[in-house]
């Protein structure tokens, strides 16, 4: 993944915010993609509501028999892949400022015993579509499509204006 450059999508984002340069949406069985992601990224295809990342690559569930995958990845022929190069902003948010602001908007529990390091959910924000997902400890992503960056942007400024104004001791 890398930074936005000289285009940025958002002037000046509530949080990180990056574009990615090589995704791919796989839609195939588990069974069918694993043997192919595991030799080109070394990784093991997460299960359902999962993610798996190495230096290189993230893999992440997106919903039945679909995974976004992070990185190149060079599918065989015939392999049911969509290129989804630049079509997504991710929101990199710190993941104690991301339980408390993602409350407003979504009923995915992500205290740390449902929503541990290596947990993805597709979820609705503010008639948005988002994928949040967790790699680290320290962070949690939010992917939204490319064209909903502005809005997804707006209505983070917005809530975490709204925290930092009501609980201002926690965002210092």
């Amino acid at each position: 993944m890398s930074d936005l450059g000289k285009t940025p999508l958002v002037s000046e984002p509530a949080y990180p915010l990056l574009m990615i340069d090589n995704a791919q949406m796989a839609f195939a069985p588990r069974g069918v993609l694993a043997p192919i992601v595991r030799e080109q990224t070394g990784l093991t295809m997460p299960e359902v509501g999962g993610t798996a990342s190495n230096r290189t690559h993230s893999i992440i569930w997106t919903g039945r028999d679909q995974w976004l995958i992070l990185g190149r990845f060079d599918p065989p022929d015939h392999t049911p892949v969509s290129n989804q190069s630049h079509a997504r902003a991710v929101f990199l948010l710190p993941i104690k400022h991301a339980r408390e602001i993602l409350a407003a908007g979504t009923a995915v529990d992500l205290r740390e015993e449902a929503f541990p390091v290596g947990t993805a959910a597709a979820t609705v924000i503010d008639h948005i579509p988002v994928l949040l997902w967790r790699n680290a400890p320290e962070r949690l992503a939010a992917g939204v499509p490319a064209s909903y960056g502005m809005s997804f942007n707006g209505w983070l400024e917005h809530h975490k204006t709204l925290q930092e104004r009501h609980f201002p001791h926690e965002h210092t």
